[in-house]
């Protein structure tokens, strides 16, 4: 075929150079550039003459490198294609400037030589590098306002945290420094007296001394569960075993605590312990269990907890209503977590994974 039979014709060229776009045409044989409309011209600052004599290696100078992997592809499926087959490409090219122009390019076949094989493409390509750019911008803005969420959603976090440890702190100081020096006077002045022998009143004695002694334990117990001075001083793991050490239960707690990472920022932690130790408070006040195993593993970016217990298990009334259950999830839930739960009598399993920021140990 002659490159230029129809290229050379008046109206042929008034088309292409009225195409809203860019239009060229290669010729397979020799890959070479043997048309194309003024706006081909325009981006790669050449003549069509300059274009033509350069062939295979006109792509080796136009195609954006990152590109050419994904340009060779869309040649190959082009060229093995059915007969009427457009394929289609958003890609970058280098214009005369060196600078890379995005565009979307359609392709298709139209001439075969007598033996059916393929022997010139058509192109037509549109600048989107506008669109591209703006596609960009909209990206940015909305990674953006993601990141400006859950900064929202981490500031909501840390203060209903605080604002419940501020009000576990209040409580515990009220109780250890009020009830509980109170009921402490109590018994102190109950030991001062010196009564007459008589039966009834120190039958009467020993019971209100057995009362302020179990409210002494009551207050303390309570205290402990509100402030976790363990793990402030000596860290998640000891904190975690003096929760269960102090159960008056029969349970057998075990604890097995991988950590690789200290989990930050700090309140998550504290969220952490809270977790474990109201699925610790749970087990041995309602699960009738004999051996509970507690695992926690902080790892790189997520800390995993999981708690296991051959109790009496629990309905799905309880898997859903429970209060101290929802208040865990609750707690998960701001945390941005997950929680599972599988429970049938003598084996009951709660799964939590909670995402965190590490810090080296």
């Amino acid at each position: 075929m002659n490159d230029s039979h129809h290229t050379d014709q008046p109206l042929f060229k008034g088309i292409a150079d009225a195409v809203p776009g860019m239009l060229y045409i290669i010729e397979l044989t020799g890959m070479k550039m043997v048309y194309a409309n003024q706006k081909v011209l325009d981006l790669f600052g050449r003549t069509l003459e300059e274009l033509s004599a350069m062939g295979p290696s006109l792509f080796d100078h136009v195609v954006y490198p990152p590109d050419r992997t994904r340009f060779d592809a869309h040649i190959v499926e082009l060229l093995t294609s059915p007969v009427g087959h457009v394929a289609e490409l958003s890609f970058r090219l280098l214009n005369h400037k060196g600078e890379p122009t995005w565009l979307r390019t359609r392709r298709t076949i139209f001439q075969w030589d007598n033996e059916g094989n393929p022997t010139h493409v058509i192109s037509v390509s549109q600048d989107i590098s506008a669109e591209i750019q703006l596609q960009e911008v909209n990206e940015r803005i909305a990674l953006e306002r993601k990141r400006l969420k859950e900064e929202k959603e981490l500031e909501v976090i840390r203060a209903v945290l605080s604002k419940q440890e501020e009000e576990r702190d209040r409580i515990a100081e009220s109780l250890h420094n009020g009830l509980g020096q109170l009921l402490y006077g109590a018994k102190l002045g109950l030991l001062a007296l010196e009564p007459e022998p008589e039966q009834a009143f120190r039958e009467k004695k020993t019971y209100a001394l057995e009362l302020l002694d179990e409210s002494i334990i009551q207050t303390r117990r309570i205290s402990h569960q509100l402030m976790p001075i363990v793990l402030n001083d000596f860290g998640l793991k000891a904190a975690i075993e003096d929760t269960y050490r102090k159960m008056n239960t029969d349970v057998n707690f075990s604890l097995q605590m991988t950590a690789g990472k200290k989990i930050a920022p700090q309140y998550i932690e504290l969220a952490v312990f809270r977790i474990v130790q109201e699925l610790v408070l749970n087990v041995g006040k309602h699960a009738a269990a004999k051996n509970c195993q507690i695992k926690v593993d902080i790892a790189e970016k997520h800390v995993n907890i999981h708690v296991s217990d051959d109790g009496k298990g629990m309905t799905n009334a309880q898997h859903s209503d429970g209060v101290g259950l929802r208040a865990i999830r609750d707690k998960v839930s701001l945390l941005k977590g997950q929680m599972d739960i599988y429970s049938q009598p003598g084996d009951t399993a709660i799964s939590i994974n909670i995402p965190y920021r590490s810090s080296p140990n």
